[in-house]
């Protein structure tokens, strides 16, 4: 990158879901910190920066931001709590 620089990393993303916990449905999970929420799926994160000498921060900005995650195991969570439907 000809401008700054890349950051890039893994995580876990904890949800917790509205509605009634289905029958059925796995037990919580728990953070490093010990909270309790209802589902956790792997995600990643991107960040860019760029070399700008009028930052506040030593010369860089953030340029671009990307967070991604699982999202199927939360939509079919949401499914089976009948917060949202198929079709």
């Amino acid at each position: 990158m000809e401008y700054g620089y890349q950051m890039i990393g893994q995580a876990h993303v904890y949800v917790t879901l509205p509605g009634k916990p289905a029958e059925g449905e796995p037990p919580k999970v728990k953070d490093g910190k010990g909270k309790e929420w209802d589902v956790s799926v792997p995600g990643a994160f991107h960040f860019e920066y760029r070399k700008d000498d009028s930052s506040k921060h030593g010369g860089f900005k953030l340029q671009k931001t990307e967070i991604m995650s699982e999202s199927l195991p939360i939509a079919m969570m949401l499914v089976k709590r009948g917060v949202i439907q198929l079709g």
